[in-house]
């Protein structure tokens, strides 16, 4: 059974299961004993991330923004201090075939393809990290196609940052 919202952060902690990934801000988890689900907890100084995603989705829950909710990962629950969230698991192995119809809220531009994953059956694209929007703006219910990168962009990325090491050393 998950915290209830706003419970102490010792409660999630004692359902945190197997380190899953690592970013820049968070550190997502299993969650013992449900395998739906993951825990993300926040860096030191890094909660308003979780916090931001909370307030995105209970925001849109609130205001009626189905089309929102629909393209999102679902928040189930979050830590009184903000330092954990659990959010709904997703398949971060994406189907290219989905990618070309994958949408997006127009608050959040995000083209990395790991910050979104694929629903269990297969039929749809959600945003798994939205914790960097801007906060200052409303949530308007607009969707927009997903930003992703062309492998061609990631490509010449990777090849920039070699040639950059390459220099360096």
């Amino acid at each position: 059974m998950i915290p209830a919202c706003r419970s102490a952060d010792h409660e999630y902690e004692a359902i945190k299961g197997y380190r899953i990934d690592c970013g820049h801000a968070r550190c997502v988890f299993e969650v013992n004993g449900n395998s739906d689900l993951v825990l993300k907890e926040a860096k030191p100084g890094m909660n308003s991330h979780n916090e931001n995603e909370a307030t995105f989705y209970s925001t849109s829950i609130i205001n009626g923004l189905s089309r929102v909710t629909d393209c999102i990962a679902k928040v189930l629950s979050i830590s009184k201090s903000g330092k954990y969230l659990i959010m709904e698991k997703l398949c971060t192995q994406l189907d290219p075939g989905l990618k070309s119809g994958a949408r997006v809220p127009v608050e959040i531009d995000d083209p990395h393809a790991r910050n979104y994953g694929m629903t269990s059956d297969k039929k749809t694209i959600k945003c798994i990290d939205y914790g960097t929007w801007d906060t200052t703006k409303e949530i308007s219910g607009m969707l927009k196609p997903v930003p992703f990168q062309s492998e061609d962009s990631i490509s010449e990325m990777r090849k920039n940052i070699d040639d950059l090491n390459n220099l360096l050393d």
